[in-house]
């Protein structure tokens, strides 16, 4: 007999809009555990982005790292169009209180900061060291791009503040639907530059393609990330239209006065314009410093 979601969950409240539908922390009703749910609907996309769909909640499923939170179960309601994703309950809002303390001068300490770069750039370093096949056999194999790093979506373990967690691996990534361009606060700051152009450049051909999502556009989004926890506000500041303009007029190199300059280097090189000269998230897990975080990380 299939599983019902409301037989065996029910919604506390709604915590976000997500592509493709809205997430839920949920109450299990057999022990009251909390967890959270991904309420991703399909009944009104078509055959593609359905396919799409599958494929990245297959790839959810199979995907596991320990910087990932964990999903549990996958209740798929045929009837209604409806895929809930269960995962592990990840709604701390430590990062947004931390960028709310840099915007009024008291910004994080240099360790936690490469602390949080040295657990992305290994969960990065993973995912675009695999690849999966889209549909059928003799495809050729794509790399796995989060393709959705946000501040929003790092989230810190209640126990120990220095351990983060990614709440999603890019499932029903809004590529899908043809790239929203700003992030869930307004902010252009996250998406890579040559996504922006192949955006522009789609709506103005009359074949539209999806934009292509590489490893590169995932170091762009780790290097706004940084920037953003480091200062308090986002590369982008405004809701601009004229996103190449307002990448041009960012003055270089960026300066980040209350830290080191290693870390100033490494924003900088993640935010270069260029795709090709930005840092793989192999070569930010070599750097001594990442290294050594990792190896601080690896005794709590």
């Amino acid at each position: 007999m299939a599983r019902n979601f409301s037989c065996i969950y029910t919604i506390q409240h709604t915590l976000a809009d997500v592509p493709f539908g809205v997430l839920h922390r949920i109450r299990r009703n057999f022990d009251d555990k909390l967890f959270c749910a991904r309420e991703l609907e399909y009944a009104d996309t078509c055959t593609s982005h359905h396919k799409l769909l599958k494929l990245d909640i297959d790839l959810l499923q199979k995907f596991k790292h320990n910087r990932i939170v964990r999903v549990l179960e996958v209740i798929h309601e045929e009837d209604a169009g409806v895929y809930y994703v269960i995962q592990e309950d990840a709604t701390d809002k430590y990062l947004l209180e931390m960028l709310q303390a840099a915007r009024a001068g008291h910004p994080p300490a240099e360790e936690m900061i490469w602390g949080y770069i040295a657990q992305l750039a290994e969960v990065l370093s993973v995912m675009h060291n695999t690849s999966y096949q889209v549909d059928e056999e003799g495809s050729v194999p794509v790399v796995l791009v989060h393709g959705n790093l946000a501040t929003d979506i790092v989230h810190t373990d209640p126990g120990d503040l220095h351990i983060i967690k990614l709440q999603t691996l890019g499932v029903g990534r809004e590529v899908a639907l043809g790239w929203n361009l700003v992030d869930t606060r307004g902010s252009k700051s996250y998406i890579a530059p040559e996504i922006h152009k192949q955006v522009m450049d789609c709506f103005a051909s009359s074949k539209p393609v999806y934009p292509l999502l590489t490893p590169e556009c995932d170091m762009w989004s780790l290097g706004a990330l940084v920037y953003e926890l480091c200062t308090g506000t986002p590369l982008i500041k405004q809701k601009t239209k004229d996103y190449p303009a307002v990448l041009e007029a960012i003055q270089r190199p960026i300066t980040l006065p209350k830290y080191g300059e290693e870390l100033a280097h490494l924003v900088n090189s993640l935010l270069d314009p260029n795709p090709t000269r930005r840092p793989s998230a192999s070569q930010v897990l070599a750097l001594p410093l990442v290294q050594e975080m990792l190896r601080k990380l690896s005794t709590k």
